[in-house]
């Protein structure tokens, strides 16, 4: 978030949730204070830990994953190993689609939004961990 935004939220401060107003207000009288912005907002990551825009990114790519999962047939082993091996030819579909050319398999159309959000796993034991064990 940039402070010119922050600026303008705290200028709506009185249209919002009180809980979230009241987060607000605190963390623009912490930034006012001299914070960093993350800091004041508790969105800094401790040690060890993804920031928040890391973590969204890998949900958004895992929901496109369980959906182009969901769409492979057989067993749940079979389906992950399936999804892997349309990864390991998605490449050359990838770079089509990053010129303005959609995939024309729904499965490489998700697994190209996937791949729009991060690294794809290419192993089916990755694959089963993200896309089996949640259900």
């Amino acid at each position: 978030m940039s402070a010119e935004l922050f600026r303008k939220l705290t200028g709506e401060v009185d249209r919002l949730p009180a809980d979230v107003a009241t987060w607000i207000s605190t963390a623009f009288q912490r930034w006012l204070d001299g914070e960093d912005l993350e800091e004041a907002l508790n969105l800094k990551p401790g040690p060890g830990h993804r920031k928040p825009a890391t973590l969204i990114r890998a949900d958004h790519r895992n929901a496109a994953l369980r959906q182009a999962w969901s769409l492979c047939s057989g067993t749940p082993w079979q389906k992950s190993r399936a999804l892997a091996e349309f990864i390991g030819r998605l490449p050359p579909i990838y770079r089509r689609h990053r010129s303005g050319h959609p995939p024309t398999s729904e499965v490489n159309r998700l697994l190209c939004i996937a791949a729009d959000q991060g690294r794809l796993p290419e192993k089916p034991n990755q694959i089963h961990s993200i896309c089996a064990e949640t259900r």
